[in-house]
């Protein structure tokens, strides 16, 4: 689906800030005193490391190492976590992942009606840096990037009120601010075949020094022979012809998708996708429904 951005959005983000409600935060609870070799064993992050009072940001991957959604892991107490996803749902994640907790002493409770999620954006969005969040009443604060100036994500108790910083805007206005900052969502960008390094994923979101976690196996291959063949990359369509087009063509071959298009304020559109290198080299010529299009660096800012 294709989303748009005003420009009075576009320029707040860029010079100063935006909130948006998101909505009900998907979140799980997990506790006990198995719960960090659980979390360390199932998600892509070192969380045996993880300290109380700081987050990692971590994609869920199957067997084969193909991601199904993404989790930011706060670490509330030593043997206490709450799970922050992305791209699935509290029920979707306990159904998949209670089945792992066979001698654990885990628990997992669904809290998404606890929470609220506000994000705000922007340069002057002042906030926990990455890897730490806060907590008082009743507020979670950690950080979110979500636009290409990045900013935070609070957690509110449901009913509480929210004071806008700066525009307030929509989701839509968000997920274009995602896309314009090339961060990946689950399904729209991965399909159920990505792997986190054609995704950008790795520095972020792997940890190669842990032990065994659920895809390691597949993933360290990947790292260790270097074989990835694709990449993402940013597309920037100057004059579309077609917005609903998705081939990424570059000479006679079609070497990707165009996901998560976005029409920009001055009519052009832009979108992500994972690219047959060298295709996902920033100035690459393509073409995008008959159009003229130009592989860009991420983020990519207008």
């Amino acid at each position: 689906m294709t989303t748009r951005i005003g420009s009075d959005a576009l320029r707040a983000a860029r010079e100063s800030a935006v909130t948006a409600v998101l909505g009900p935060a998907a979140t799980v609870r997990l506790a006990g005193p198995d719960a960090r070799r659980f979390c360390n064993g199932m998600f892509t992050a070192n969380v045996n490391d993880l300290q109380v009072g700081h987050t990692a940001r971590s994609a869920l991957t199957d067997d084969r190492g193909r991601v199904f959604g993404f989790l930011d892991l706060l670490c509330t107490a030593d043997d206490t976590f709450l799970a922050l996803l992305d791209g699935i749902d509290a029920p979707g994640f306990m159904e998949r992942f209670e089945k792992f907790v066979v001698f654990d002493d885990v628990t997992m409770t669904d809290e998404t009606a606890r929470w609220v999620r506000v994000t705000e954006q922007g340069p002057a969005v002042k906030g926990p840096a990455g890897g730490v969040f806060t907590e008082h009443d009743g507020t979670i604060v950690l950080a979110a990037r979500r636009s290409p100036a990045g900013g935070l994500d609070r957690l509110l108790s449901a009913g509480r009120h929210v004071d806008a910083v700066g525009r307030s805007v929509g989701p839509e206005d968000i997920d274009a601010l995602r896309v314009l900052a090339g961060r990946v969502a689950f399904p729209a960008d991965t399909g159920d075949k990505g792997l986190p390094h054609e995704l950008g994923l790795r520095d972020e979101m792997l940890s190669f020094e842990k032990g065994c976690y659920v895809g390691q196996e597949a993933i360290n291959r990947i790292d260790v022979m270097g074989t990835v063949k694709r990449a993402l990359a940013g597309v920037h369509v100057p004059e579309p012809r077609d917005r609903t087009a998705e081939d990424v063509v570059v000479g006679d071959a079609v070497l990707g998708k165009l996901t998560s298009p976005v029409i920009l304020p001055d009519g052009s559109l832009f979108g992500l996708a994972v690219l047959r290198k060298p295709a996902d080299t920033p100035g690459t010529t393509a073409t995008v429904g008959g159009a003229a299009a130009i592989v860009t660096a991420l983020p990519f800012v207008p």
